[in-house]
């Protein structure tokens, strides 16, 4: 039996709104700035975090640079401006394509954004814990 309805004449991106890939970075960022913040002591633990702070900022930089060469590849080459990514409602009533499959926009939001809400709370909350046991 088939749970999911059938969805006729949705529209289909391969590409993510602009306002996830905003959020991922926001939440990259504050993963860094907590382990920064609540992690950075004498010794060994800071070259740690320089290197953990060096992999996320390459995680970031290497699809910014990457969409950035591609966005003015575009311009240049179409000789026209990149059409407006339109609302984000809009965006998450469409369907997002990927190489295995289609699913839903806003199931693929969740997939690229829980994980990293989730080391992102969660070290907040561990530092905030070790913070409050050590005081």
């Amino acid at each position: 039996m088939n749970r999911h309805k059938a969805r006729h004449n949705r529209h289909v991106t391969a590409d993510l709104h602009p306002a996830i890939w905003k959020t991922a970075v926001g939440l990259a960022l504050w993963y860094v700035f907590a382990a920064w913040l609540f992690f950075a002591s004498a010794g060994y633990q800071i070259f740690a975090l320089v290197m953990v702070s060096f992999v996320i900022f390459a995680a970031i930089g290497i699809p910014g640079a990457v969409f950035l060469t591609r966005r003015k590849f575009m311009r240049t080459r179409m000789r026209a401006e990149d059409p407006e990514p339109g609302s984000l409602r809009a965006w998450l009533a469409s369907d997002f394509e990927t190489w295995q499959a289609r699913l839903s926009s806003e199931e693929a939001a969740v997939q690229i954004l829980l994980p990293l809400a989730a080391v992102s709370i969660g070290l907040t909350v561990l530092g905030t814990a070790m913070l409050v046991a050590t005081a």
